[in-house]
């Protein structure tokens, strides 16, 4: 079974068996965005043409998944010379198929931005761990990212 084969029943089996968890999907995330920093996995590249504020590199350091952005110098600098691994917040929902769509356009589902903003913001940085964030509910876990980032930002 390729990578992308088994990276989609990984997904499927967790959103059987936790439906919408936000560690359970963070998980996901992380393990897509490993499995792209690692070149088992692609994702759709990012257009020429995107704003850099909504741009994301995934790297790993010290053999530990990363996260730079959105924006700023290094994002800039990766784009410049064609490097890093790039993806927009758009990309990885489209390709976790966490999207919904309206009349004018597709966007991330709810889900989707909070499991992601519980990966970058608490569980990677080691604000808090996936268990520390098992049971709550989305509101919760999107407040608590919030009060990190105000503690931190001071």
């Amino acid at each position: 079974m390729d990578d992308e084969r088994a990276f989609a029943m990984m997904k499927r089996e967790n959103s059987e068996s936790y439906g919408n968890n936000a560690p359970a999907d963070a998980g996901v995330i992380a393990g897509l965005l490993a499995g792209y920093v690692d070149g088992r996995l692609k994702l759709e590249d990012v257009a020429a043409s995107a704003n850099l504020h909504t741009i994301y590199l995934a790297t790993r350091k010290n053999g530990k998944l990363k996260i730079v952005g959105p924006g700023g110098e290094e994002v800039k600098e990766a784009r410049r010379a064609r490097s890093g691994h790039a993806f927009t917040t758009h990309t990885l929902a489209e390709h976790l198929g966490w999207i919904k769509a309206n009349e004018a356009a597709t966007r991330s589902t709810d889900r989707f931005h909070i499991a992601f903003k519980a990966l970058t913001e608490l569980i990677l940085p080691g604000a808090a761990t996936p268990s520390e964030l098992e049971g709550l509910n989305q509101r919760i876990i999107n407040d608590v990212a919030e009060g990190v980032n105000k503690v931190g930002g001071d």
